[in-house]
């Protein structure tokens, strides 16, 4: 039985609508064009920059709406109705503190994803969203922002775990401001700007379209899920997610490779 009273859902895509081949299943198809036909709004909700989450919708045939860059970036029929961006000065500090550990950094400004060198986790990361970075040394992109006044909606580092744990410490002792830090997978750690989260995108969507929250559900599997699964009404966790998400939420579906997405939209949780 489809679940009663939802009109809209949030979906996150990288461990939860999508397997871990990064592919949309025969079931979740099928469960997507239910809800659309029953009227519901399915909106996708990522760290991804919009050029690699317009695949997916187009392909579900979903509305023009996408929740970018964990929520810093939100696109209405190709159009940015909410943005932030990351301070220029601490956009600087950052990078710096990254530079010296020796780790990845790819910058993201709307729809343009920025590295200072190619290495083998861009080339990863492109893998995963079929795009190609543009390859810019990064004091020039930081004068043509600062030229603009503006700056990043996100930054992504990328390493392995040990050394993701020792920069995102490292950041927090240096970087005095309330920007977020984000692990959104062992190996990655995110930083979005201050007033940026899933959760406040959700909302946002959810005042524009006069629906309550009560009425919306909102499925992923990392932690930078948390909080729009504990604002959501119907809040599901993958069972691939971690036991923090799980906890918080209302219900746990089956993994991604278990078709989750499309159990826990279908059945009567």
């Amino acid at each position: 039985m489809y679940v009663m009273g939802c009109r809209m859902i949030f979906s996150d895509i990288d461990g939860t609508i999508l397997n871990t081949r990064h592919q949309l299943t025969e079931a979740t198809r099928q469960a997507v064009a239910k809800a659309l036909g029953k009227g519901v709004r399915i909106v996708l909700v990522s760290a991804r920059m919009p050029q690699g989450m317009e695949p997916i919708r187009k392909e579900l045939a979903l509305p023009d709406i996408l929740i970018c860059y964990g929520g810093a970036l939100i696109m209405e029929d190709g159009k940015a109705v909410f943005s932030r961006f990351l301070p220029l000065s601490e956009t600087r500090k950052i990078a710096e503190t990254a530079g010296r550990i020796g780790i990845h950094i790819s910058l993201y400004r709307q729809d343009r994803w920025i590295i200072g060198q190619p290495d083998e986790w861009a080339g990863q990361e492109s893998d995963i969203t079929s795009l190609t970075p543009d390859i810019c040394p990064f004091p020039d992109i930081f004068q043509q922002w600062e030229d603009a006044r503006t700056g990043p909606n996100k930054i992504l580092f990328m390493a392995k775990p040990d050394r993701i744990t020792a920069l995102k410490q490292a950041l927090e002792h240096e970087v005095h401001t309330d920007l977020t830090f984000c692990r959104s997978k062992p190996t990655y750690l995110e930083v979005i700007p201050p007033e940026s989260s899933k959760r406040l995108a959700v909302s946002f969507l959810c005042k524009r379209y006069g629906i309550p929250r009560e009425d919306i559900l909102a499925i992923g599997d990392g932690e930078n899920d948390l909080d729009m699964i504990e604002f959501a009404g119907i809040g599901v966790a993958m069972g691939n997610a971690p036991a923090s998400v799980k906890n918080t939420a209302d219900f746990v579906t089956r993994t991604n490779d278990e078709d989750g997405w499309a159990f826990a939209v279908q059945n009567d949780l």
